[in-house]
């Protein structure tokens, strides 16, 4: 793409992905801006030509994607298999409401938070965990 051609796709599209990275993140303004940058990188790799009814919405939807994208990348979420927890001995209980509950026979990992949030609550919870 040659860079007339970026600058005006650009031009058309920086509130849209303002829109977008705002959406995504609320009150954060260092989180917004990094998602702006990474819906321009995705405006400056896409290839318009895979759009073939509506080359707007399929943008929006690689801009939203992109980004979606990045957060992921930035929070990865930890999963334990179910299969594992019951073999080390924690149990499935179903609760009056029909909701399962997992009673875990250790004790429960501490919560990941970021560096410049404040400290954890530390609250005395039963090694219990919803389903």
């Amino acid at each position: 793409m040659r860079k007339r051609d970026f600058e005006k796709r650009y031009a058309k599209y920086q509130r849209t992905i303002q829109a977008i990275a705002r959406k995504f993140a609320r009150q954060d303004d260092e989180l917004c801006a990094d998602l702006e940058q990474e819906g321009v990188l995705c405006l400056l790799k896409i290839d318009m030509e895979k759009a073939t009814r509506n080359p707007d919405a399929f943008l929006r939807m690689a801009l939203r994607n992109s980004m979606i994208d990045y957060l992921r990348r930035q929070n990865p979420q930890i999963y334990e298999s179910l299969d594992y927890r019951l073999s080390c001995g924690d149990q499935v209980e179903q609760t009056e409401t029909g909701d399962l509950r997992l009673l875990s026979q250790r004790p429960r990992p501490p919560k990941l938070h970021r560096i410049e949030d404040e400290e954890p609550e530390s609250k005395d919870v039963e090694n219990e965990t919803e389903l």
